[in-house]
């Protein structure tokens, strides 16, 4: 499944930057230069041990007895559920306003497309003029946490749309575990079928940036880590059934799998040696970050 646990060295980190604040007692015979030095390791290490066992039992209980509640399943650092149902998201909790962006031009705002389900998406559309490709983007977080409006997706949107030239649509899709899937994938055919809509008849701010400026007929499917997963379901689906309620105009032109797999249809793979996962979306200035995202932004507006 999409689940997988794994844990970080920072109450480590934070034990040994505690320990490291203690200093050896005074030592009353007299003793080597040697041996001072093993004795304070030697104390160092029973400190450092002392204290991570006291801060892992001490969070143990905390998250034990919080409201009450017993856990359910411990997924650090994405989530904690207990048994009641809670589900306390421990990362990508973050939003920002959608507005127009200083350094690129790029003007966001979000729109509420189903009203049962309280699906939304944040378009983004660049100051360019003339019709542009349409980008709908699936953002990653282990399907459990992150937001199509979170900080981190909403600066990669407003760079990606401003390189590419595209209109995005940023879908904030159903989280597990209060949606399980297929919840996801739903919302992915749901968004789909809003664009379709709305390039043909589009009212109102933002549904109106695609019937005035988008172009389906360069229609692009994306998304990053678990987004990439759920991008590549649904181009799978298109594969299937078609486009739905679309009138003929639309394409799916292409799809970027941003932690890439493809199934059939031509790949371009492209790989990063010695840097970790999805690294493209922290600190766009990088040199290998910049190199990813003229990747995309290449094939979006080249294909």
């Amino acid at each position: 499944g999409p689940l997988h646990s794994h844990r970080t060295g920072s109450t480590a980190a934070q034990c040994g930057s505690l320990a490291a604040a203690r200093t050896a007692p005074s030592l009353r015979a007299p003793c080597s230069s040697q041996q001072v030095i093993m004795a304070t390791r030697a104390l160092f290490v029973s400190l450092l041990l002392a204290l991570c066992s006291a801060l892992g039992e001490g969070v143990s209980a905390l998250r034990g007895r919080s409201n009450g509640d017993a856990v359910k399943f411990d997924f650090t650092p994405f989530l904690i559920q207990y048994q009641s149902g809670r589900v306390q998201r421990l990362m990508g909790t973050s939003v920002v306003p959608p507005s127009v962006d200083a350094r690129t031009g790029v003007a966001s705002t979000d729109v509420v497309i189903d009203q049962g389900t309280g699906l939304a998406v944040r378009l983004y559309r660049p100051s360019r003029r003339g019709r542009l490709p349409v980008l709908l983007y699936f953002h990653g977080g282990a399907f459990v946490v992150e937001s199509a409006f979170g900080p981190v997706y909403h600066n990669y949107l407003n760079v990606l749309a401003a390189r590419a030239g595209v209109i995005a649509v940023s879908v904030n899709y159903r989280l597990a575990p209060e949606h399980t899937l297929p919840a996801a994938y739903d919302d992915s055919w749901t968004a789909l079928q809003w664009v379709l809509s709305n390039a043909r008849n589009g009212s109102g701010y933002g549904a109106s940036w695609l019937s005035k400026h988008g172009d389906m007929s360069r229609l692009f499917v994306a998304g990053d880590s678990a987004g990439g997963n759920i991008a590549h379901n649904l181009a799978m689906r298109v594969g299937q059934q078609g486009l739905g309620q679309d009138d003929g105009k639309g394409r799916i032109k292409g799809v970027a799998l941003l932690d890439p797999y493809f199934l059939g249809g031509h790949a371009r793979l492209y790989e990063t040696p010695g840097e970790g996962h999805c690294y493209f979306l922290n600190n766009l200035q990088s040199p290998k970050a910049a190199a990813h995202m003229a990747t995309v932004a290449e094939f979006v507006s080249h294909s």
